[in-house]
């Protein structure tokens, strides 16, 4: 018998779920953040459902994002002698995006006579259930600068959520290229910024949860439930315990 090297293994494209391809496009309105974020450009594109981790085989929404054709592919073309765009700043792009979406729609909303009766669209998220139950107990989703133990600022991505107005989770995530110190050397004092610039609540009750984004597939995302002592001074004595994907979309109650 010859000997014969074995192919590599293909990733397999997985199908993206309904609900989270319905967040993208209400977020996003088919606008590419890239063209937003370099040249505050707000048109519509003609493009394609891009994945940050470029795995066809992680569909979750947070791995998503609408790109025109150009930028989709010059996002997935390997450069050896320029920088190639970097997922983080892809997310940080995106953020804004969303943000300036929901901006202008507010504004359109205030903007309207009050006796105008527009006619129905699935993206208008007073009305249509399916969006609702995409954006499920999401209430902030962006990205937040801190101080660490050093001179550079760092930057992670921040995800609120309120499960039934009662309880809060918060996901604070870390990318390969943050600048500044990890999130998990600053656990007590990034929790406390988030809790005092964010949500302006008691403290008592909250989930909060550290997530690692790799830097490309194979590699696993990790995901650590972490609790403090609360104290006079904020939060303190931190304990880590590793949780699952799985788990945490099941205290969220939606696709993470």
């Amino acid at each position: 018998m010859d000997d014969q090297t074995t192919p590599a293994k293909r990733t397999r494209r997985k199908r993206i779920p309904v609900a989270a391809e319905i967040a993208l496009f209400s977020k996003s309105r088919r606008r590419c953040c890239i063209c937003f974020g370099l040249n505050s450009d707000m048109e519509p594109k003609e493009g394609q459902i891009a994945h940050l981790d470029k795995n066809p085989a992680n569909p979750v929404e947070s791995n998503l994002v609408w790109l025109c054709l150009q930028h989709h592919n010059q996002y997935d073309s390997v450069t050896s002698q320029s920088k190639n765009l970097q997922p983080h700043e892809i997310t940080m792009y995106r953020a804004e995006l969303y943000e300036a979406v929901e901006a202008k729609r507010v504004e359109a909303i205030q903007a309207a006579p009050r006796n105008a009766s527009p006619a129905f669209s699935l993206w208008d998220e007073e009305k249509s259930e399916i969006v609702k139950e995409a954006r499920g107990n999401k209430t902030a989703d962006k990205m937040i600068q801190y101080r660490g133990h050093g001179p550079m600022i760092g930057l992670c991505r921040l995800r609120i959520y309120n499960i039934a107005g009662r309880q809060i989770v918060v996901i604070v995530s870390q990318f390969p290229d943050n600048p500044g110190t990890s999130i998990t050397n600053v656990a007590e004092s990034l929790a406390t910024q988030v809790y005092e610039d964010e949500l302006k609540c008691p403290r008592n009750g909250m989930i909060w949860i550290e997530h690692y984004v790799t830097p490309s597939y194979p590699e696993v995302e990790t995901y650590n439930r972490v609790t403090f002592k609360d104290t006079e001074e904020g939060f303190a004595d931190p304990e880590w315990e590793p949780m699952t994907g799985d788990q945490v979309e099941a205290i969220v109650g939606q696709v993470i």
